[in-house]
């Protein structure tokens, strides 16, 4: 049946890649017919038959490299996204990912939604990986933390979508002529009343959900209002890192759902420990 779509996203998934046991202090290493990062394959064709049945159709083909799911290996030797050694193995992958189908993928989403992937994973621990810190989670995690690690999480995202970016430039933007952004969930905040208070309110709920990983995309930092609530706590740039990360976005995707009325409330601050969701 014909219903006129002339785009579609689908995902990659780095799970779906063969990797290999890591050496002492190596990491883990992608593997293929050549070995190392280089000899990377794909272990099955899933994307690549998406990608044949889009073109097939018409399609314009977007792709999506990450959306809360990662290689159990990266989680088991160093926590997945509580690492920055996961920024060398996302790149690896993202190379591949280019490499075998930038030549019929016209838009890249480094990441979907990162900003739900750190609250849901590190935060409430509704998503993969489940940590948390009570009394802060939907379910009950055995580990986590929910003051700092969505912060740290969310800190490594945003410095792997640069490195990833300034990959695809420089090696494949040039001949295969896509385009690569970041895909975040942003619900729209109002304020309840037009109290100063209220308007402060939905402001920071914009800053905490989508300003949190675009600030620092366009202007190298984190939004001032979150520098100030959460302190030491929130994982800062070096003056190099501040470079690397500015204006790193071709397109911006947004996923909108629903809108919020937000008062502010300072109960809970002096009720509970802090996490994300209180520090918001």
């Amino acid at each position: 049946m014909a219903v006129g779509v002339s785009s579609g996203r689908g995902g990659a998934e780095s799970k779906a890649l063969r990797w290999s046991e890591p050496e002492v202090g190596a990491g883990v290493a992608v593997v293929g017919a050549g070995g190392g990062h280089d000899g990377a394959d794909m272990e099955a064709s899933r994307l690549g038959g998406a990608v044949r049945r889009q073109e097939r159709w018409g399609i314009q083909v977007h792709v999506m490299l990450y959306h809360l799911d990662l290689p159990q290996a990266w989680e088991d030797e160093y926590a997945g996204w509580l690492s920055p050694k996961i920024v060398e193995d996302f790149t690896a992958y993202a190379d591949v990912c280019f490499r075998e189908f930038g030549d019929r993928v016209s838009h890249w989403t480094i990441l979907a939604e990162p900003n739900v992937a750190a609250l849901g994973g590190y935060d409430t621990g509704e998503f993969a990986p489940g940590r948390c810190s009570d009394p802060f989670g939907v379910t009950k995690c055995t580990v986590g933390n929910s003051s700092v690690e969505p912060y740290v999480a969310a800190h490594n995202m945003i410095l792997t979508h640069a490195a990833v970016v300034r990959l695809y430039r420089e090696k494949y933007q040039t001949l295969q002529k896509g385009i690569v952004g970041i895909n975040v969930l942003s619900l729209w905040s109002y304020p309840l009343t037009d109290s100063t208070a209220d308007l402060q309110a939905a402001q920071r709920y914009k800053d905490f959900t989508y300003g949190w990983i675009l600030h620092p995309l366009v202007f190298g930092d984190y939004p001032q209002v979150m520098k100030k609530a959460i302190g030491s706590r929130l994982p800062s740039f070096s003056k190099v890192q501040t470079e690397l990360v500015k204006v790193l976005l071709d397109f911006i995707g947004v996923n909108h759902y629903f809108s919020l009325l937000c008062e502010r409330c300072s109960l809970w601050q002096k009720e509970f420990e802090t996490s994300l969701l209180i520090d918001q």
